[in-house]
């Protein structure tokens, strides 16, 4: 099953999530609000994303109480997504008291040392780069 698996690899090597709130899985209606909360019961304690075509105050709050560290609507370009995903990825780590690597966001500079796992639970199960 496509999200079992998308959970096992999360649990296992993933340092970022992003999961959409509303998971497109034929014959099943899953929430990646209750995906995430599954995850950190079971020991996720990495950066965690959830990305809506709903971003008003509720959603966000739901996006909160899963532990989601913060919310993105799907309005937001990619391009800006990610600068702005580099930013909340930067203070998750300060508040985790954690320095941070080289530059582990930088996707396409030469100085990336670590592997970041981006992760969403849909027709593409996760890409990572080394």
């Amino acid at each position: 099953d496509e999200v079992e698996e998308f959970k096992q690899a999360a649990l296992q090597s993933a340092d970022i999530l992003i999961l959409d709130e509303n998971v497109d899985v034929p014959g099943a209606e899953l929430y990646g609000s209750a995906i995430l909360k599954e995850l950190i019961q079971k020991g996720y304690n990495g950066f965690a994303c959830i990305r809506s075509g709903n971003s008003d105050p509720s959603a966000q709050a739901l996006s909160a109480r899963s532990g989601a560290h913060w919310h993105v609507g799907k309005e937001v370009p990619m391009r800006q997504m990610i600068r702005d995903l580099q930013t909340q990825y930067a203070k998750f780590q300060e508040q985790k008291a954690v320095p941070p690597e080289d530059d582990a966001l930088d996707l396409v500079g030469p100085r990336c040392m670590s592997r970041v796992t981006f992760a969403s639970v849909s027709r593409n199960a996760s890409q990572t780069w080394p």
